[in-house]
């Protein structure tokens, strides 16, 4: 039996997900800078790049609904519509006819006159069960890009204050203490 040790296996894993988000970098890091940005400063009161205001109010309730706020801050407060936004316009542009129509869908399900995002959480939870049975892999797209938004590094738009990790429980320290792990002990450092 072969044993992979942890530095071969990153290796082999992220050679092609670097490459992947390498061939789209300088896009992935502008969208991510000018993401933080509006994300930092609060403001929802800003010019969308990819969505409406209107499209934008729809995703961010169901980014809402999807990880919602309750005792720990939820995809609302992670800003994840922040990092939707900036990635259906620069680097993740196929996820953007996904996110427009749910949003669209979503305010059509609400009815005549009425937007998805105005409505109590009950019956948007409604909606959402109706929408995910009907469009499986929209909204699972979508449900997907809203992880990232919550989750991902607070450069690249969503997680704002770090609030997703802290839904983790993950404390951001850019320089950890001993004890490393195994792969880091002085006879293993040497090894390639």
């Amino acid at each position: 039996m072969t044993v992979v040790d942890r530095r071969d296996f990153l290796r082999a894993a992220g050679g092609s997900a670097a490459a992947l988000w390498l061939t789209h970098w300088t896009a992935v890091e502008a969208a991510a800078q000018q993401a933080a940005r509006l994300a930092a400063s609060g403001t929802r009161a800003h010019t969308w790049d990819a969505l409406t205001a209107e499209q934008a109010a729809a995703i961010d309730a169901f980014a809402a609904r999807i990880i919602p706020t309750d005792d720990l801050p939820g995809a609302r407060e992670a800003g994840a519509v922040y990092f939707i936004d900036k990635a259906v316009a620069s680097f993740a542009q196929e996820l953007r006819a996904p996110v427009t129509s749910l949003a669209a869908a979503l305010d059509r399900a609400a009815g005549p006159g009425r937007v998805f995002a105005a409505l109590a959480p009950e019956a948007q939870d409604t909606i959402l069960q109706r929408v995910e049975k009907d469009s499986p892999d929209l909204f699972g797209a979508v449900r997907f890009a809203v992880i990232c938004g919550t989750f991902a590094n607070s450069g690249w738009g969503g997680n704002r204050d770090e609030a997703g990790w802290r839904i983790l429980g993950f404390e951001h320290r850019p320089v950890w203490t001993k004890p490393y792990g195994w792969y880091d002990l002085p006879e293993n450092l040497g090894r390639e």
